[in-house]
This record gives C-alpha cells, structure tokens and sequence, in this order.
C-alpha cells in the first residue's frame, strides 16, 4: 500500500560518474531530459518536480 511520503529535494552538478557503486548490479543508469522523465513516472507531483526542475540549476 502507498504510503505519503514528505522529501526535501535538491540539485547537485555531478563531478564525475563510477562504473561501480552501490547496487550497480541491480540497476541501470540511464539519462533523461527532465520533460521525458516527467512522462516516465506515475505521479503528478513528481512529474511537476521534473518538469520544473530546470529551473532549480543554476549554471555553473
């Protein structure tokens, strides 16, 4: 059963990517822009999140 769940959410700029990390082999990292991130989840507020979520980084 869902559970309502309150999360702080922020923007970091990634400095480097490692081949290996905790649960590399269980899961697979791919890229998105966050418009089709957005279409890829089942829940509006975090759609809403991606999709606004340009605007939360700021260049570097």
């Amino acid at each position: 059963m869902p559970v309502p769940t309150v999360v702080d959410v922020g923007a970091i700029r990634p400095v480097r990517l490692l081949d290996s990390y905790p649960g590399a082999g269980r899961r697979k990292r791919d890229w998105f822009t966050p418009e089709e991130a957005a279409r890829l989840v089942d829940e509006p507020e975090l759609a809403g999140l991606l999709r606004n979520s340009v605007a939360l980084i700021s260049p570097a």
